[in-house]
C-alpha cells in the first residue's frame, strides 16, 4: 500500500518538477517509490494533496497523455481499495474516463493483432473501439474492462465475459502490463 501512495504522490511532484522522461515506465515508478521510502504516510499524503491542487488545472493541457494520467489514477485507486478491502466507486467518472482511454488502447492492440473493432456493451450502454470492421462484442462492465486492460484480471476472467465473435481476450490486457495468472476480484 505504501508503494502505491508513494507512486501516486510522485506523479504530481514529477509533473511540477519536469521529471517526465520515461513516464509510466517501471523505472519512473521505482524512482518515485524510492524517493519516498523514508517518508511517513501522512507526509506523502499532505505533499501529494498540495501538488495535486497545482496539477489539476493543467490536466486538460496534457492532450492524449491526460487519458493515461486518469487511467493510472483509476487503476491505483482500485488497487488501494482492493488492498484495504474497501470496494466502491466502480461506476465513477474516473472509471468512465479510464474506460474510454483504455478502450482506444485495446483497439490499437486488436489492430496490431490483426483483428477488428471491439464493441463493449455495459450497464452504461454500448461503446465501440477501433475503426476496422466489427469482429467481437463483449458484455462486461466498464470497471472490469479497466481492471482487465491494466493487468488486474486473468485471461480466464476476460474469457468468461459474454463474447460474440472473435474474442481474443489476450488483446484486452495492454502490453505494458503483465498478464495475471490467477483470477482476482478487486
Amino acid at each position: 500500500m505504501g508503494d502505491i501512495v508513494a507512486h501516486l504522490a510522485g506523479i504530481p511532484d514529477d509533473i511540477l518538477n519536469g521529471r517526465v522522461d520515461g513516464v509510466a515506465t517501471a523505472a519512473w515508478t521505482a524512482a518515485q517509490v524510492d524517493a519516498r521510502r523514508d517518508m511517513l504516510f501522512d507526509e506523502m499524503l499532505t505533499a501529494s494533496e498540495a501538488d495535486a491542487l497545482q496539477v489539476e488545472p493543467l490536466v486538460a493541457s496534457f492532450g492524449a497523455v491526460s487519458g493515461q494520467f486518469i487511467a493510472d489514477l483509476a487503476t491505483h485507486e482500485h488497487d488501494s481499495r482492493d488492498a484495504l478491502e474497501m470496494p466502491g466507486a466502480r461506476d465513477s467518472q474516473l472509471i468512465a474516463i479510464a474506460f474510454d482511454w483504455l478502450g482506444d488502447r485495446i483497439a490499437e492492440a486488436r489492430r496490431h493483432a490483426g483483428v477488428g473493432r471491439l464493441r463493449v456493451i455495459s450497464g452504461a450502454g454500448e461503446s465501440t473501439f477501433g475503426k476496422d470492421e466489427f469482429t467481437a462484442t463483449a458484455r462486461t462492465d466498464r470497471f472490469d474492462l479497466v481492471r482487465a486492460a491494466t493487468g488486474r484480471r486473468a485471461l480466464s476472467q476476460i474469457a468468461e465475459w459474454t463474447w460474440e465473435g472473435d474474442a481474443r481476450p489476450e488483446t484486452v490486457v495492454l502490453g505494458s502490463f503483465a498478464r495475471r495468472a490467477e483470477p482476482v476480484d478487486g
